[in-house]
């Protein structure tokens, strides 16, 4: 098992009703895994328009994920 950190912004902290959780997945896991995993937790957020940063990186669903990482779900940033 790996214990990671996710951080979720905007309408994904209204969506889950956290801006902070800790998860333990299995070892091995990659980024994609996690998302099917949190959509059957959190209904409907595959739907929802975001990008993942896996240690303050943008990362793909292939993205393998290690003990610590810390994951941010944000959504569109607006501003200017």
């Amino acid at each position: 098992m790996a214990t990671i950190t996710i951080h979720y912004f905007g309408m994904l902290e209204s969506l889950t009703g956290k801006a902070e959780d800790r998860v333990d997945i299995p070892a091995g896991w990659s980024v994609g895994q996690l998302l099917e995993h949190l959509d059957r937790q959190y209904s409907g957020l595959r739907d929802k328009c975001f990008r993942v940063a896996v240690n303050d990186v943008i990362q793909s669903g292939e993205r393998v994920i290690d003990e610590g990482d810390r994951i941010a779900f944000m959504p569109p940033f607006a501003g200017g």
